[in-house]
């Protein structure tokens, strides 16, 4: 499973209002947002899995393969509704 993980790649995506980063030292996909996302966009994160770390300032996920299915989801979500 090691292996598979480091095989996986995710660039780096940006869109309007934040960005979704792959955070290599915590092994997370963490979206970051300028402003506090709005209880739409929130619940959107929350049914994709995402949790929101007060220590990172992020809304993140483990990193594997469902997670990067899951924040490409998310995001077109939140595209659609901004």
């Amino acid at each position: 499973q090691i292996e598979e993980l480091e095989e996986l790649d995710f660039k780096d995506i940006e869109f309007t209002g934040g960005k979704a980063i792959h955070n290599k030292e915590v092994n997370r996909i963490q979206i970051i947002f300028d402003d506090i996302p709005s209880e739409e966009v929130r619940n959107i994160l929350k049914h994709s899995g995402f949790k929101w770390s007060r220590y990172e300032k992020a809304w993140q996920r483990l990193f594997n393969k469902n997670t990067i299915y899951a924040t490409n989801r998310a995001i077109e979500e939140i595209q659609k509704i901004s």
